[in-house]
């Protein structure tokens, strides 16, 4: 990845595990982006309402409220960067809703931090290493397709 794929590029993590947030964050930052942190939807809001991110990755399950409310409500505040929504549920009762808010990929906790950096440098930098495809991508046993198209 060169210099200018990621310069400027801002990430809003909005998750309220510290640890894997600060995986996370380590992660983004050896490769050049600059992040910010939210813990809550609350804080997520004010984060969001004074700055403009590049990408949010954000839990489905936080303190405050259900992370697909939360991105209903960003919706609302115009033009919104891409979404990697990340949760421990792998139940996919919840897909059809974040397909229809616009979520562009998910990953089921636990991940390895391999692909998730494929999947922010896919939606950031267009370098994608799948096909797109409507299978979705289950972390814990490897691709099965696609960590786009819900």
């Amino acid at each position: 990845m060169t210099d200018d794929e990621t310069t400027a590029k801002r990430i809003l993590i909005i998750d309220d595990n510290l640890r894997l947030v600060k995986a996370l964050t380590r992660c983004l930052q050896s490769q050049g982006f600059e992040t910010s942190t939210a813990a809550t939807c609350d804080q997520a809001r004010r984060a969001l309402r004074a700055t403009s991110y590049d990408m949010i990755v954000m839990d489905l399950n936080l303190p405050d409220c259900d992370g697909l409310d939360l991105l209903e409500q960003i919706g609302l505040l115009g033009s919104r960067p891409p979404v990697l929504l990340t949760t421990a549920e792998e139940l996919v009762h919840w897909q059809e809703r974040a397909r229809d808010l616009g979520v562009e990929a998910y990953l089921v906790k636990p991940f390895p931090l391999k692909a998730f950096m494929s999947i922010v440098r896919c939606l950031l930098v267009g370098h994608c290493c799948f096909p797109r495809c409507s299978k979705g991508y289950k972390a814990h046993g490897g691709p099965e397709g696609c960590p786009l198209n819900l």
